[in-house]
């Protein structure tokens, strides 16, 4: 079998993916040997998770200010109101933050779980949140530029 790229080359290993055949210089390419139509798909792939992923922090924030500015806490706070709206993300953020580190089988058995676990994630949200948007945004710009090369 000869390289998918390179066709006088005899490939030396396989895409991970979809089997293509690589050469050595094709397969050397990335950390995994993987061609480059795949490795777009996943680069694809990866962001539309990250924009999906801060669409719902946002949405969810919205959300939770108008709820907060229709109740009467929002003319105690006047225009602290707008803290709620970072509570929101932060609720989204933690909850993002406590899937990815488990097995992703949460199961909630009781409207008590239910509201330990939003309150656990908002708590674990307000100090997480700040990084996970910097770390999805530096993805995103190493994104664009790989895509702009391949």
């Amino acid at each position: 079998m000869n390289c998918s790229k390179h066709s006088q080359v005899v490939c030396v290993a396989t895409c991970q993916s979809c089997s293509r055949g690589l050469c050595k210089e094709c397969s050397d390419k990335y950390v995994d040997p993987i061609c480059d139509s795949c490795n777009e798909v996943l680069l694809k792939r990866g962001r539309r998770i990250i924009i999906v992923e801060f669409a719902s922090m946002l949405i969810v924030g919205y959300l939770v200010l108008r709820f907060m500015m229709g109740t009467s806490l929002s003319s105690v706070f006047g225009r602290g109101i707008y803290i709620y709206f970072y509570f929101g993300m932060a609720l989204v953020g933690g909850f993002q933050t406590i899937v990815s580190r488990s097995d992703n089988s949460l199961e909630i058995r009781s409207a008590e779980v239910l509201i330990g676990a939003l309150l656990g994630a908002m708590f674990v949200g307000v100090f997480v949140t700040p990084f996970r948007i910097i770390k999805k945004i530096l993805r995103l710009k190493v994104i664009q530029k790989t895509l702009r090369i391949v």
